[in-house]
């Protein structure tokens, strides 16, 4: 009887979730491989087999139609590195050449994944789990293998359901019960009106705090968060993802640009002028903020009013010698957003962070991502979450960070008095 090599080659794609199978065997004396999967087993022990789940074996035959050619070239795998620098901007050295990177950048976004193989279990109690935790934040730190999510809420029903769908066992109804267990980190995504109560008790227990923007609604409660968490030597971060959306990034390589204009635009949605400016218009801020650093010079306002509610607001300044634009129209035709960077010579100008165009010497070259690359990672919020896990790593208190948290809301308390003093058009 002929000896059995051992082949770890797997057999195509399963519709059943992966788990580790034993090795199939080539017989050495055919000249044609043959294959033969083994019956699969289910991953959990305490899930009963059920039969019209298991696919049939195929005959020998078919196995080898649908093995590739020894010498078929290696076809990247779905979620892997998904935005090439060729794609990033033409008028930008790759982000391999370039060993320094600042807040808010990733030198080059590595896989999510493979990155966490690296680095020991991280445990995050994520706290209010509405819709941006559920489309955004949960969907990747559960898939993490560095990460062991918590979940926190006050909603029994929810919670349950993002227990079984995710198979998280550590659940808590309570944030008093969450610092009571000390996870090494917690990401805040309650509303905003109770981020003052839930960070700050965060904080004061020592545990580092991610929390969606804004801080607060107010420049006092935000001093406030930002020194509690100096004085407990705690880092504390807050969520702009557009710093991390690489078409964003990219744009921050270059130096001392001409202009800079953003504008962010919904339709039929006016609002009530402190969360108008704080919930929503902050992304404009933070964005022009990060683009172009430095001191606000020559302030200008102009906001439009229909009975007391906030529908259009424009903005304008200058840091150096670069004259920076926001705008937000809350009764436009179509929701968009528009960022046009310029510099000596070249033009960029981005749409909705996923696609755009540059121009040099009016030559035009088209920004994009491959097809496979998913809306998370286009949007910034796959390097943020890499970002907010090396800040945990390093466990402590950032002074520069945290000024630029501050920078970006006192800007926005700026604009919010102006605009109450009646620094407005069309009141």
């Amino acid at each position: 009887m002929p000896e059995y090599k051992v082949c770890t080659q797997t057999h195509g794609p399963s519709s059943l979730p992966r788990h580790p199978r034993p090795a199939a065997r080539i017989r050495p004396d055919t000249e044609t491989r043959r294959y033969c999967p083994p019956t699969p087993t289910f991953p959990y022990p305490s899930e009963a087999r059920d039969k019209s789940r298991t696919p049939k074996r195929p005959y020998p035959s078919e196995a080898r139609d649908r093995m590739p050619p020894s010498n078929a070239p290696t076809r990247a795998k779905r979620g892997t590195n998904a935005t090439p620098h060729s794609l990033l901007h033409p008028f930008t050295p790759s982000p391999l050449d370039s060993p320094e990177q600042s807040e808010g950048q990733m030198s080059h976004p590595i896989h999510s994944f493979t990155h966490s193989l690296l680095h020991p279990l991280i445990s995050i109690a994520q706290i209010g789990l509405g819709d941006i935790a559920q489309k955004a934040y949960l969907p990747l730190l559960a898939t993490r293998a560095d990460v062991e999510p918590w979940l926190c809420t006050r909603d029994t029903a929810v919670l349950e359901q993002l227990s079984r769908q995710y198979r998280i066992a550590n659940t808590f109804p309570s944030v008093r019960e969450v610092i009571a267990r000390r996870p090494d980190a917690a990401m805040v995504h309650s509303a905003t009106e109770s981020h003052a109560d839930i960070v700050g008790a965060l904080l004061d227990g020592g545990i580092p705090v991610f929390v969606d923007k804004p801080l607060s609604y107010s420049l006092i409660e935000s001093d406030r968060l930002l020194q509690l968490a100096a004085q407990r030597g705690v880092p504390l971060m807050v969520g702009f993802n557009r710093r991390y959306a690489p078409l964003v990034s990219a744009l921050r390589r270059q130096t001392n640009p001409l202009q800079v204009t953003w504008h962010k635009n919904r339709v039929d949605l006016p609002g009530e002028v402190r969360t108008f400016v704080f919930d929503d218009f902050i992304h404009v801020v933070d964005g022009l903020r990060f683009l172009a650093p430095g001191p606000v010079e020559d302030l200008n306002v102009h906001a439009r009013l229909r009975d007391g509610r906030l529908t259009n607001l424009q903005v304008r300044w200058r840091t150096g010698e670069t004259l920076l634009t926001g705008g937000m129209n809350r009764v436009s035709g179509r929701t968009s957003e528009t960022i046009d960077y310029h510099t000596p010579g070249q033009q960029c100008t981005l749409h909705d962070l996923h696609s755009g165009v540059h121009y040099r010497a009016a030559e035009r070259t088209d920004l994009s991502f491959n097809h496979w690359t998913p809306t998370l990672e286009k949007r910034g919020f796959v390097a943020m979450i890499d970002d907010w896990l090396e800040v945990v790593r390093r466990g402590n208190h950032d002074a520069p960070r945290a000024a630029d948290i501050r920078a970006t809301h006192a800007l926005c308390e700026t604009i919010v008095e102006r605009i109450e003093l009646g620094d407005t058009m069309g009141r």
